[in-house]
């Protein structure tokens, strides 16, 4: 590591840290704290929605996958991009009516209490962020040259820091000093990597034959399972959510989506063209290079000092996610678990609980990444959990006036069987088309249908 690559990487890490000190002063209360007393404009709004859902799985993750898979990669951003424009669309209106703080708050508006203790507690250990930790870990490791471990801690700490004492306006203000970073090194490892091995026309000719199908081998089943996962995280994202709580109004929220989605298809276009370009390099790699393809290939090809600018690109894009999951999930303890349970207290109370929280759960993530290395597998589950439970409830809510008892059975039922069929289908064969995400969500439907019958 040179000293010049050092230097940009450490006033990277200290201008997030500035930024949340700075950005602490104007959070004095709750509100301020988890939706940034609703005043964010269109730039803010743009960039902390892309930031938010580019960490590791959509830049270091869909580079890998197209490193494995070539042009099938596509089938990790397409559904995305669908889902977002349907809630820009259909949705985003009727949602920031709610005006509340987290999503929870507004499903308990939609039903129940009890609806919203369960949204929230599978919400929280969703919003964990283990996976990130140990992304940065090894960024740290290959790039820095310091111990995976140490580097997880640092990591940690910085993210509990700048967002503990900023909230959402300090997650925000880092986002967009982030997206920026995102979007210049993916840029210029884009166009330095082209010259390196000759143009598309290179990559064209040195990928495997199967890499230039738009299938990538995939199969129609498994190309289905991403499209339903990934396309309808959108429609029940509480991190989307919370942003539109907070902005200055739904038209502007709207905007922000559309053009979010344009930022979306350039930056995904450069991170599949480089997860190409490290295969047309090594045509005969595997899959344990995966992962590392991106990092690789930037340090690799990058000269002294804007090795430093990609490196900080990449921390940029996991810890902008990261940030923006803690504070969903401090948010959502403090607002909809620690007030369920009939605790009072005033704006400076709350505000004490949700940084207190931001803490606790950075704490939990790091011991669990340390734990569980792994298998992060069973983490990243916690995603169809999350959709098996609240899919359905909350988009039927949307139509149709659901009962509280037949929403909460619903959800219990959804996260309930994928949790189960996870387990089952890990000691015993199971058919490869039933997928637990499938088997939630018609669990959920299941129940639905039952308790309105039961409950009629």
């Amino acid at each position: 590591m040179e000293m010049l690559d050092l230097s940009i990487f450490i006033g990277y890490i200290a201008v997030l840290i500035i930024i949340g000190v700075r950005v602490s002063k104007k959070t004095t209360n709750f509100r301020g704290f988890t939706v940034a007393g609703r005043s964010l404009g269109f730039p803010q709004m743009t960039a902390t929605i892309v930031a938010t859902f580019y960490g590791a799985t959509a830049v270091i993750g869909v580079a890998g996958f197209a490193y494995l898979v070539g042009l099938g990669a596509i089938w990790f951003v397409i559904p995305w991009y669908i889902g977002t424009l349907l809630v820009a669309i259909f949705l985003v209106k009727k949602i920031s009516k709610f005006s509340k703080f987290t999503m929870p708050e507004a499903i308990g508006s939609m039903f129940d209490k009890r609806c919203r203790i369960l949204s929230a507690s599978l919400l929280i250990f969703y919003c964990l962020v283990p996976e990130s930790i140990i992304a940065i870990g090894y960024l740290s490791h290959s790039m820095l040259g310091i111990s995976t471990s140490l580097g997880m801690i640092i990591a940690t700490f910085v993210i509990i820091i700048y967002t503990l004492l900023g909230g959402l306006r300090a997650v925000v203000s880092t986002d967009i000093l982030q997206f920026f970073l995102m979007g210049t090194g993916l840029m210029i490892l884009l166009v330095v990597g082209l010259g390196a091995v000759g143009g598309f026309g290179g990559i064209w000719q040195n990928i495997p034959p199967d890499f230039k199908s738009i299938s990538g081998g995939l199969s129609i089943w498994d190309i289905l399972v991403l499209s339903i996962t990934i396309g309808t995280l959108p429609l029940v994202s509480a991190q989307l959510y919370q942003r539109f709580f907070s902005s200055s109004s739904w038209k502007i929220s709207r905007r922000a989506l559309f053009t979010a989605i344009l930022c979306w298809i350039i930056f995904d276009f450069a991170i599949i063209t480089t997860g190409l370009m490290a295969r047309a390099q090594n045509p005969a790699g595997g899959e344990e290079l995966a992962d590392a393809a991106l990092p690789d290939l930037g340090m690799g090809l990058l000269p002294v000092g804007v090795r430093g600018l990609f490196m900080v690109a990449l921390f940029a894009a996991v810890m902008s996610t990261a940030d923006s999951y803690l504070h969903v999930a401090a948010s959502s303890f403090s607002n909809d678990i620690y007030r369920f349970f009939g605790k009072k207290g005033g704006e400076k109370r709350m505000l004490l609980v949700a940084r207190g929280s931001i803490v606790m759960f950075g704490i939990f993530s790091l011991i669990i990444a340390f734990w569980l290395q792994t298998i992060v597998n069973a983490i990243v589950f916690l995603l169809t959990v999350w959709i098996s439970g609240m899919l359905l409830p909350i988009i039927l809510s949307y139509k149709f006036k659901l009962r509280a008892k037949t929403a909460f059975a619903g959800m219990l039922s959804g996260a309930l069987a994928s949790i189960f069929w996870k387990v089952i289908s890990s000691y015993v064969a199971v058919p490869a088309y039933a997928d637990p995400l499938f088997i939630g969500i018609g669990a959920c439907l299941f129940g639905l249908i039952i308790a309105d019958i039961t409950w009629r």
